[in-house]
């Protein structure tokens, strides 16, 4: 019997090590976890020097003292550990990982900040015991600037909570530090809080979506929640009859009084050529158009053209049998649908508290906060990080074992990676980079992107 031997060679060793929090008071233990990948167990852990359990999964490291500037005597402004560690294999191969947290001292609040609109950011705190408070006060930075100096919040005292910093330039990011004041005796500073100054909000962004409950495809639009899709602005008998015929609509014809007798009047009054609306028949099927011209028809009964341009589609799952089949289209003309309106690229829509809101259908550019959106926005906020391109796509309802459950599509146009999101209450349902058409470094890039934004995901209701 002839025997096989085979030299098998092991992936490689890889370690990833991670604090479950931001910040450390000085001189206290900071949660540490890691995973170990590859290589040839067993392994030998070792963090900023010292032998840890690599079974173990987690650990408790003491964060150091902190650190005092040697002239005044102050603790220095910028303060961070990073801890180093460093797992060897049973063939001496290694890997080193690092996690950084920032330091504060013993006592400090914990601050949190929020963009707040028309170029002014949120602040709010909480700390362990307020005795012999008698004021605050915080300081800020502008980008990579210079640290401001420290300024009292007026009025307040030890049962103040929260305060809005205005006067800021809009669009810009800003870190802040807040202490507590005792008469002439300051408190150690916050940790770190960043946040963007809002801008200033577009009221116009607010319209009313419009609901509709009659896709009349023989034009005319003549009766309550009924509209049409014409293919001739100028022939009110040439509705749409089929899906492809709607992709190439020259205008829309709305009866001014919308599904449940809603009356629309006041909002179709103040359409204008340029306005963009997107025509939604479900989660996946809707068409962006811009409106080229306003036109006012007969008052009996009461009407409004739209002339319009198609911008861009989503297909609906059709083929392209189906888009000319008037059969299937026949199958929607009772569906509610819905009118939505959208600003240009150019003109972002800004929610009540300064925060822009994802348009449906269009990309955004990274480097800026977006509230998501549900037909209007919700409580959902994300940051989009520089070099991604996100458009929303729109969402759908889904049946699982735990349930129904909504999310949305998101796509990021620079590297086609996709992102699942409920964008009412934040789930996340799995993001996806293809490989195809990218380098590795590429797709390494475009995934550390997403795991920015995911990161990033919070609730920050409206005002």
């Amino acid at each position: 019997m002839v025997t096989t031997s085979f030299a098998v060679t092991p992936d490689p060793l890889e370690l990833d090590l991670a604090s479950a929090a931001d910040l450390c008071t000085a001189d206290t233990a900071s949660e540490l976890s890691w995973e170990i990948e590859g290589g040839k167990p067993s392994y030998a852990l070792t963090i900023d020097g010292q032998a840890v359990s690599a079974t173990a999964g987690s650990a408790d490291v003491n964060c150091g003292p902190l650190l005092l500037d040697a002239l005044t005597g102050e603790p220095l402004l910028d303060q961070y550990k990073t801890f180093q560690a460093v797992v060897t294999d049973q063939h001496s191969a290694s890997a080193n990982a690092e996690t950084t947290v920032e330091v504060v001292g013993a006592g400090a609040p914990l601050l949190s900040a929020r963009t707040a609109a028309s170029g002014s950011v949120a602040l709010s705190w909480s700390i362990e015991s307020t005795s012999g408070v008698t004021h605050w006060q915080y300081r800020r930075q502008q980008g990579d600037g210079p640290w401001g100096s420290w300024t009292t919040i007026a009025g307040s005292d030890a049962a103040t909570t929260e305060h809005t910093v205005s006067g800021l330039t809009m669009d810009a990011r800003y870190r802040f530090h807040l202490r507590a004041v005792s008469g002439a005796t300051a408190g150690h500073r916050s940790g770190t809080a960043v946040a963007t100054a809002g801008l200033t909000p577009t009221v116009h962004s607010e319209r009313e979506v419009l609901l509709y409950d009659d896709l009349d495809s023989s034009g005319g639009a003549a009766q309550p929640g009924a509209y049409a899709l014409l293919t001739d602005a100028a022939d009110m008998t040439s509705g749409a009859t089929t899906f492809a015929q709607v992709s190439n609509a020259e205008a829309l014809l709305l009866n001014t009084i919308g599904a449940n007798g809603r009356d629309f009047t006041s909002i179709l009054d103040i359409v204008q050529a340029g306005d963009q609306i997107t025509w939604s028949l479900g989660a996946t099927c809707w068409y962006h158009y811009r409106i080229t011209n306003v036109v006012t028809q007969p008052a009996s009964p009461p009407r409004k053209l739209l002339r319009l341009s198609l911008e861009n589609e989503d297909q609906c799952g059709f083929t392209q049998d189906q888009k000319a089949d008037t059969t299937y289209f026949d199958g929607y003309r009772d569906r509610v649908a819905y009118f939505g309106w959208d600003n240009p690229p150019n003109k972002p829509e800004i929610g009540s508290d300064g925060i822009r809101i994802l348009p449906h259908g269009y990309p955004v550019d990274g480097g800026h906060s977006y509230r998501l959106r549900v037909g209007g926005p919700t409580s959902i906020v994300i940051d989009v990080p520089q070099g991604m391109r996100l458009t929303y796509l729109g969402y759908v309802w889904s049946s699982g074992p735990s349930g129904t459950f909504l999310y949305a599509t998101y796509v990021d146009e620079v590297s086609g990676g996709t992102l699942g999101l409920d964008p009412t209450i934040g789930d996340l349902s799995g993001f996806r980079v293809p490989r195809v058409g990218l380098t590795p470094i590429a797709r390494s890039e475009a995934i550390k992107r997403f795991e920015h934004l995911i990161a990033s995901i919070r609730e920050q209701r409206l005002p």
